[in-house]
């Protein structure tokens, strides 16, 4: 799946109404020039991953605002509303995968689903993870997200597999929060 451009359709509760990926690869990766364009409130099922590649960017995640700098990322939970604008630069840019659980998970009745997955998935009061580079385990899932997503954006061999990897990886990763 190449970059998609990113192309917001809501409906009146903000949830996004496009199709990220295929049924049999539900994925997309973006690049968003928040210079250009702000990210505005939206939610979706997917599981989204964002990494600040310029500048700084404010995300609100559920009306909880988060300054991302450089280098940094955010991880945003399923069904959370959230957006995007620029903080404090002349340029800002991120690029993020949004991608259904599933293609992590498998099943829902997989063992990986039912003991790392659902535990996310299922905590309400879990709405997203500011990643910060600074820290070790945070900093292993931030080069795990940079390396799925330019596999992704450049649609190189194998992808779809180094990509399901990357992830479990770094869901097992965020299993240390």
């Amino acid at each position: 799946m190449a970059l998609s451009e990113c192309i917001s359709k809501i409906d009146k509760t903000g949830l996004e109404l496009i199709e990220h990926g295929i049924a049999s690869f539900p994925i997309a990766c973006y690049h968003d020039d928040l210079q250009r364009e702000c990210v505005d409130w939206h939610w979706h099922e997917e599981l989204e991953l964002i990494v600040v590649s310029e500048g700084g960017a404010i995300i609100a995640v559920d009306g909880e605002k988060h300054i991302v700098n450089e280098g940094n990322g955010f991880f945003i939970n399923t069904g959370v509303l959230h957006g995007g604008w620029i903080y404090e630069s002349i340029n800002c840019r991120f690029h993020s995968i949004v991608f259904h659980p599933r293609l992590v998970g498998g099943s829902s009745n997989s063992i990986f689903w039912t003991k790392h997955l659902n535990p996310i998935l299922s905590n309400i009061s879990f709405k997203g993870l500011f990643l910060d580079y600074s820290i070790h385990w945070q900093k292993d899932i931030l080069c795990s997200i940079d390396e799925a997503w330019y596999l992704c954006a450049n649609e190189e061999e194998g992808m779809n597999l180094k990509f399901v990897m990357l992830y479990q990886r770094s869901f097992i990763l965020c299993l240390n929060i």
